[in-house]
C-alpha cells in the first residue's frame, strides 16, 4: 500500500495515456511487447484447446468415455489446486522463475501429448472411441497425464503471471491503456485457438500440439531476454529497466546499479514524452 501511495503521488501531475498515444511512445514500447508475448504465453500456447476439446481430446486419444469425462473433471480440480498453491510462490520465488518453470513444464508436456497421440494403440472398427465400455490403452492414460500435466505447469506460472505482471510492468499513467491491450490480445489468442485448434486435429491429427510447442519455445526465449522480474521492485524502476541499452533485461545487479543511476541522473523519462504531449 506505501507502494501505491508513493506512486500514486509521483503520477499527480501525469496524464493517464490513451492506447493510440501508448503505441506511439517509444520509451514503452519494448514494454508493451513484453506484455503482449506475456499473454500470448498464456492463450496461444495450447491450454485452451484443452479447456474448450479437452472430453473429445481426450476421447481421440483412446480414452473411455467415461475416462473422458473424468479426466475433463481432473482439469477443473487442479486449476483450483494450483490457484491455492501458486498464490504464496509468486512473492517468495518470483514471477521469471515460475514463469519459466511452467513453460518449460509446458513445452515438456506438449511434446509428451504429441508423442502420446502417436504411438497411441489402433483400435477395431467395430469398437467405437466414445464407446463407455472401451478401456483405456496404456498410451490413453499416458495421454491423460501428459495433458493434466501440462495444466499444472500452466496454473503454475503462465496461468495467473500475464495478468499480475502487466500491472507491474508500467506505472500508473500508460497502465490501463496497457491492461486494454493486453485483455485484447490475450482473449484474441484464446479466439484463435478455439477456432483453429478443430481444423489442426483434421489437418494434422496426431502432430496437432506440435504448433503450440513451437510457439512455446519462440515465446520463451523472447521473454528470457526482455522479461524483468518484478518482485519487490518499483515501477518506475521496471519502467527505467526497459530504457537501460542493453538488450537483456535479468535484473540482476548490474542492472539494478545501471538503473539507480539513471533515475538518480534523471536521464530516466517516466510515461509520456515531450513529443506524444504535443
Amino acid at each position: 500500500m506505501d507502494d501505491i501511495k508513493a506512486e500514486a503521488d509521483a503520477s499527480k501531475n501525469t496524464t493517464s495515456l490513451s492506447i493510440l498515444q501508448l503505441l506511439r511512445t517509444p520509451n514503452l514500447r519494448r514494454a508493451l511487447v513484453v506484455t503482449i508475448c506475456m499473454h500470448l504465453s498464456q492463450s496461444l500456447t495450447g491450454i485452451n484447446a484443452i479447456f474448450y476439446y479437452s472430453t473429445k481430446f481426450f476421447k481421440d486419444a483412446g480414452i473411455s468415455s467415461n475416462n473422458s469425462q473424468y479426466a475433463t473433471l481432473g482439469v477443473g480440480v487442479i486449476m483450483i489446486t494450483m490457484s491455492v498453491v501458486t498464490i504464496p510462490l509468486l512473492d517468495k520465488l518470483g514471477r521469471r522463475t515460475l514463469h519459466f518453470a511452467g513453460m518449460i513444464g509446458m513445452t515438456i508436456c506438449s511434446i509428451l501429448i504429441t508423442i502420446a497421440l502417436n504411438v497411441s494403440e489402433e483400435k477395431p472398427d467395430h469398437l467405437a472411441v466414445n464407446d463407455v465400455n472401451t478401456k483405456t490403452s496404456g498410451s490413453g492414460i499416458f495421454t491423460i497425464i501428459a495433458a493434466l500435466s501440462f495444466v499444472v505447469f500452466w496454473a503454475l506460472g503462465p496461468g495467473p503471471i500475464p495478468w499480475l505482471i502487466t500491472g507491474e510492468l508500467f506505472t500508473q499513467a500508460p497502465r490501463s491503456a496497457a491492461v486494454s491491450i493486453a485483455t485484447l490480445v490475450n482473449w484474441s489468442g484464446a479466439l484463435a485457438v478455439g477456432l483453429i485448434f478443430p481444423v489442426m486435429q483434421k489437418e494434422i491429427n496426431d502432430f496437432s500440439f506440435l504448433p503450440f510447442t513451437v510457439s512455446l519455445v519462440i515465446l520463451f526465449l523472447v521473454l528470457f531476454f526482455y522479461l524483468p522480474e518484478t518482485k519487490g521492485i518499483p515501477a518506475n524502476e521496471i519502467e527505467a529497466l526497459f530504457q537501460v541499452p542493453i538488450s537483456t533485461a535479468l535484473c540482476g545487479q548490474t542492472n539494478q546499479l545501471k538503473i539507480r543511476n539513471n533515475l538518480d541522473r534523471g536521464h530516466v523519462n517516466h510515461g509520456m514524452t515531450e513529443e506524444s504531449k504535443k
